[in-house]
């Protein structure tokens, strides 16, 4: 499992696993001994409030060794 989050500074969390409807996906791109990078989007849900949802879209990331 992979536990994706969108934080507002000093605000409220929502993250891709709780109670209904989030999810997401990572797509890894490059994963090699200098680097693994790709993208991600996810629908995040506030933990405190089932009802709010936040759709992230276009996210990458890159970790070089």
């Amino acid at each position: 499992m992979v536990l994706l989050v969108y934080f507002l500074i000093r605000s409220t969390a929502w993250s891709s696993v709780g109670g209904e409807g989030g999810n997401g996906t990572i797509t890894v791109l490059v994963n090699n001994e200098e680097e693994t990078s790709g993208s991600f989007e996810f629908i995040g849900i506030e933990a405190n409030d089932a009802s709010s949802t936040k759709t992230v879209t276009n996210g990458s990331f890159r970790v070089k060794y």
